[in-house]
């Protein structure tokens, strides 16, 4: 049994990073999604003292993938719509 958080956001990160490693390690077969090295439209700062995963629109600008921030709380349903993917902000760039 894995135990997923509330909020749609939260489960999705949390299962990327944890509960997929975990089913890995039973023997489950589990799908990789494809991870791209992109541009930030603006600025995103990480939460205080710990890594943010900041949900994007990520799209294709010139042979180069850019990536929107896409903006509300990680109850929102409508945060995973409006989004086709994530960025990791590490709490190093808090300065």
């Amino acid at each position: 049994v894995i135990g997923l958080p509330g909020h749609p956001v939260s489960s999705i990160i949390v299962y990327e990073l944890l509960a997929s490693e975990i089913l890995e390690v039973g023997g489950f077969k589990v799908p990789r999604h494809k991870s791209v090295e992109v541009t930030l439209s603006q600025s995103v700062r990480p939460a205080k003292g710990r890594d943010t995963y900041q949900m994007v629109q990520i799209k294709e600008v010139d042979n180069q993938f850019v990536a929107v921030p896409t903006s509300g709380k990680s109850g929102m349903i409508t945060l995973l719509t409006g989004s086709n993917g994530y960025v990791i902000v590490p709490k190093e760039l808090d300065h």
